[in-house]
């Protein structure tokens, strides 16, 4: 039945390929799934630095500081300034006085002991708060390294000005305390983790908790919903080829004398196979980009963005913690994606088995199409990618299953019973469809007459008559 089988694939595997189409598409799609991760990578991601802090400020070197209070009559403890435990700032002594004079004169005396001191004067000009800073005549060789407190001045203008209006002790306390502020959204208030916090520094089942709620509950929709479109336009694609390639050999004026080395079912099996391989052989080419784009994107951005935040990335650097890409079920998965498009490739061969000319096979490609919106439609609008977890009708019709089993297989959005009973009813069909097309075109590879109505070709199928 499948004398030169082998001769047929390889003969079709090899023209299928070998086009310019076929390799310019698989290296324009290999490369951008190669570069595409690591740029989104970068271009999302911020190192763990997070926003840029304030410099740090230089050290003035000030000991003592003399406040001249001008503003409000009331007794102000500026020491309360050492709270916000600015380095080199929060050890000065500072010392209240009643006249600017007098505080200058016990400025110099200090001094001259050698002790590094200034005035600080704070007075009201024109509904604004102003400061003097004033070194000592003998300190003047320290003077730049003193005014390095105007900085520190500037950088909490606001609390001196609250201040000098005569706060209590515990009141200024309260205004020097930082407020510490956390950004949430729905999911991280619930699991208690901020916008800002790092999923690599959390305790890990906090971290583990959030990437379930979060990231893997969205792939549940996303990953089936790519395996139903990826699958639905490499069918649309694929399997017109099928079709026409089947007319072809049957347009061809040897066909009588090729049938005597080949017989018809070896030729249909050595089309189909033969174009499906080819597909399969592009697939697994853009899968294994990815996968290399998905690893060097995590391993450039870690160096470029050391310490990221980037919970995609925490992800895939921890996929080993989470019940997915389970081994057996990626094989079953990719059974069933292989079945599924065998299926709908014997579906094309029957459509080319019955048409004579490429019009008729334009025509008769209902045959594959009807079945392929019916099952997209019914995935599409039957609630099965709302849910999270494959339902059990999907997955025992073969025509949907290949659209969304796949993708629920590799997150373990499926039972392991309800996975194996998909494959099986996936195999049982797809070899009947394939027995049924081999034999409808041995039967009609010499046909010539008009063109053959449904109930004809069911005769044809059942009976192996014409």
């Amino acid at each position: 039945m499948f004398k030169n089988f082998s001769k047929v694939f390889a003969f079709t595997f090899k023209n299928m390929a070998n086009t310019k189409s076929f390799k310019s598409l698989t290296a324009f799609l290999a490369l951008v799934l190669l570069i595409a991760p690591t740029v989104l990578f970068l271009l999302t991601t911020k190192d763990g630095k997070g926003e840029a802090r304030d410099a740090a400020l230089n050290e003035c070197g000030l000991e003592s500081i003399y406040v001249v209070n001008q503003v409000s009559s009331s007794d102000v403890n500026f020491n309360a300034l050492n709270t916000l435990a600015e380095d080199g700032y929060d050890n000065i002594v500072y010392v209240n006085e009643e006249n600017l004079n007098t505080a200058l004169k016990l400025s110099d005396e200090a001094a001259g002991q050698g002790k590094k001191v200034a005035v600080l004067q704070l007075f009201s000009k024109d509904d604004l708060i102003e400061t003097n800073l004033i070194v000592p005549d003998a300190l003047a060789d320290d003077e730049k390294e003193i005014n390095n407190y105007n900085k520190f001045i500037n950088k909490y203008s606001n609390i001196f000005a609250v201040m000098s209006l005569g706060l209590s002790t515990d009141q200024i306390m309260t205004i020097a305390m930082n407020t510490d502020v956390n950004s949430y959204d729905y999911t991280g208030y619930n699991t208690g983790i901020s916008k800002n916090d790092k999923l690599n520094e959390l305790d890990t089942e906090t971290a583990d908790s959030y990437v379930r709620d979060v990231i893997i509950k969205a792939l549940k929709y996303i990953v089936p919903f790519i395996n139903l479109m990826f699958f639905y336009f490499m069918v649309l694609f694929y399997c017109q080829g099928v079709t026409q390639a089947l007319v072809v050999e049957k347009q061809n004026k040897l066909m009588d004398t090729m049938l005597v080395s080949v017989k018809p079912e070896a030729l249909a099996a050595g089309k189909v196979i033969g174009i499906n391989c080819a597909a399969i052989l592009q697939v697994v080419i853009w899968v294994l980009s990815l996968v290399v784009g998905l690893v060097s994107g995590v391993l450039i951005t870690d160096h470029f963005r050391p310490g990221n935040t980037n919970p995609v990335i925490y992800f895939l650097k921890n996929l080993n913690r989470y019940d997915i890409f389970n081994p057996l079920y990626v094989v079953i998965a990719i059974m069933i994606f292989i079945l599924g498009f065998v299926l709908y490739s014997s579906l094309s061969a029957i459509a080319g088995a019955l048409s004579t000319t490429r019009e008729e096979a334009a025509s008769n490609n209902y045959i594959y199409v009807l079945a392929l919106l019916a099952s997209y439609f019914g995935v599409l609008f039957g609630g099965v990618l709302q849910g999270g977890t494959c339902p059990i009708w999907a997955s025992l019709i073969p025509f949907t299953a290949a659209l969304i089993v796949p993708g629920f297989a590799l997150l373990g959005a499926i039972s392991t019973g309800q996975l194996i009973a998909s494959l099986a009813v996936s195999i049982v069909v797809s070899v009947i469809l394939v027995i049924l097309s081999g034999r409808l075109y041995r039967v009609t590879a010499l046909f010539k007459g008009n063109k053959i109505s449904f109930a004809k070709m069911l005769k044809i199928i059942f009976t192996s008559n014409s």
